[in-house]
């Protein structure tokens, strides 16, 4: 049972329908919604760098929506509906509503079902991937989520910085890939056309900017922000000095900047004056 090319987006589009409807209902029903908006954001940053290990590293599975028509967008578009939406929007409704194991496991069979679904339709490929490892990952990330939701409660320092980060890393990963669906920003010295180099660098640059970054917000003194905006601005011309970056126009980096720069300072008074503890009385 193979579904035709042009129906293959409905499935992925009806899910992240049915999971926004989730979310939605959460925040609904949960007065708490900044601690679980942190939780959310941590959950999706945690899994992008799963998929970017599982997907752009080691090639374990493809998604096929078959809206772009380059195969590497396609297939990285296919994870963020998966990694982005459907199961950190189930594991927020499950972490919110304080649900047991079992329901922990039904949602686990419940996606190992759909992913085998998808296999029957030809919108998705195993590689090396099984199913089993989608079951017993899923319900462990689940838990995890709980476990997360809690410490972030007791003000855990190490959670509170590691959510800033995850927070920071999801906004650039996210920017980013509207950036390369319009073809603005690429990375890779090779055939940029095939997308390929450009989703193991790019992401890969984002991890690791983003960790700096995370670490000079937390701050609130404006030399750290300073130091921040230069650094950014350093390693970009680098990049695009050694070929590693194409970038269609400057104004455009100043656009990244701003969405990073911006969301990291909301994030950081978040974190650090609405849910923890003032960062100077840490030190």
């Amino acid at each position: 049972m193979k579904l035709d090319r042009q129906k293959r987006k409905y499935p992925f589009l009806f899910l992240v329908f049915v999971h926004s409807l989730l979310v939605l209902y959460t925040f609904y029903k949960k007065k708490d919604r900044k601690s679980l908006s942190i939780v959310l954001s941590s959950f999706i940053g945690i899994a992008y760098i799963f998929d970017y290990v599982i997907i752009a590293i080691f090639g374990g599975y493809t998604y096929k929506p078959n809206i772009f028509k380059k195969k590497p967008l396609d297939k990285y578009l296919g994870s963020l509906f998966s990694q982005g939406v459907y199961v950190p929007f189930t594991a927020l409704f499950i972490t919110a509503f304080q649900l047991g194991w079992k329901v922990k496991i039904l949602f686990g069979l419940y996606f190992s079902i759909i992913e085998n679904l998808f296999l029957r339709l030809n919108i998705y490929k195993h590689h090396w991937w099984r199913t089993i490892y989608t079951f017993v990952l899923i319900v462990l990330s689940f838990k995890g989520n709980d476990i997360w939701y809690e410490q972030l409660k007791k003000k855990n320092r190490a959670v509170l910085f590691l959510s800033l980060y995850f927070m920071i890393q999801t906004t650039w990963q996210n920017t980013m890939f509207v950036f390369t669906i319009f073809r603005k920003i690429l990375y890779g010295k090779g055939k940029v056309k095939d997308l390929k180099e450009h989703f193991k660098l790019a992401p890969l640059h984002g991890m690791i900017l983003s960790l700096y970054l995370a670490w000079q917000v937390r701050s609130h003194r404006a030399w750290s922000k300073g130091k921040m905006l230069l650094t950014m601005l350093i390693v970009d011309v680098y990049l695009m000095r050694k070929g590693v970056m194409r970038v269609q126009s400057v104004s455009l980096l100043f656009i990244k900047y701003t969405i990073i720069f911006v969301s990291a300072s909301i994030y950081q008074r978040l974190i650090y004056t609405d849910i923890g503890p003032d960062d100077k009385q840490q030190s």
